[in-house]
């Protein structure tokens, strides 16, 4: 079962084909293999006031956005030939991550993975306290420390929930606190490949 605060809702958008259709004809920008994400993303965010509405209402909370300093709303893409950096990772300096599927299902493989440290026994990012122990000042030392080196190791991580890619499947959860990553790409072009819609954002108090 998942944890309360890994929220997936199916059938998110009324005309999910629109949105794809968008998400296929617009420009995309790429930056290498030193980004912390296969593929491309796409040059402009898309969304609108009622997504902000629809995520607050899901969480129970309002939120705050940032599009100039933090993804909402922009399209990504991953073939099975991208590479990226980090595979298992953290989502620093943001509360929620969004991703929402426009793959459609007779292509999708694999999906969102939630992970556990096996070494350190950690389910999720540390708190203080745990901070404190690892000789860590904050979860960016810890990353850098304990993470990162071992980012694409498999056997360092244990899979404890993979949730499937679905067309117009949205996930919402604390990218900050999960360590999460791409549980599989697939296809070859834009077409027939990962594609999703990525936002990050922080809850109010």
């Amino acid at each position: 079962m998942l944890p309360k605060d890994i929220i997936v809702i199916d059938g998110f958008y009324s005309k999910p084909d629109q949105v794809r259709n968008v998400a296929l004809n617009t420009k995309y920008n790429t930056f290498g293999d030193e980004q912390n994400f296969p593929g491309a993303e796409s040059e402009k965010p898309f969304y609108s006031s009622t997504i902000k509405e629809q995520f607050e209402d899901l969480i129970e909370k309002k939120i705050k956005i940032s599009p100039e300093k933090y993804v909402f709303g922009k399209f990504r893409y991953s073939t099975k030939h991208n590479i990226a950096k980090t595979k298992v990772h953290l989502d620093h300096g943001i509360g929620w991550t969004g991703i929402v599927y426009l793959s459609k299902d007779q292509d999708s493989k694999g999906g969102m993975g939630i992970y556990k440290h096996r070494k350190l026994e950690l389910m999720e990012a540390p708190n203080q306290e745990q901070l404190r122990s690892l000789q860590c000042d904050n979860v960016i030392e810890f990353d850098a420390k304990y993470v990162y080196p071992i980012t694409k190791s498999k056997n360092e991580w244990e899979l404890l929930h993979e949730i499937p890619i679905k067309y117009n499947r949205l996930i919402l959860f604390k990218g900050c606190k999960y360590f999460h990553g791409i549980t599989e790409q697939f296809g070859d072009s834009i077409n027939n490949s990962r594609l999703s819609q990525n936002f990050f954002f922080h809850e109010l108090e």
